[in-house]
């Protein structure tokens, strides 16, 4: 949890603001992530479709399940 201190000097305006802390967390990962953001939206991307397809297959299984 304490590695994006490394990162940063000690006069940066991140480190003597309140929330200070969770800005250069976000930027730490953000710099991190950064060549893997393809990665990320495609898994984004897969588990949005894997959620819709549960989506529709629960709909299909109670249509079927109600009488017409």
């Amino acid at each position: 949890m304490m590695q994006p201190f490394r990162f940063c000097s000690l006069n940066d305006p991140a480190r003597k603001h309140r929330s200070g802390i969770r800005n250069l967390k976000v930027g730490f990962s953000e710099r991190r992530d950064k060549r893997n953001i393809q990665r990320i939206i495609l898994n984004k991307l897969q588990d949005v479709q894997l959620f819709r397809l549960k989506n529709i297959q629960m709909s299909i299984k109670k249509m079927r399940v109600c009488p017409m």
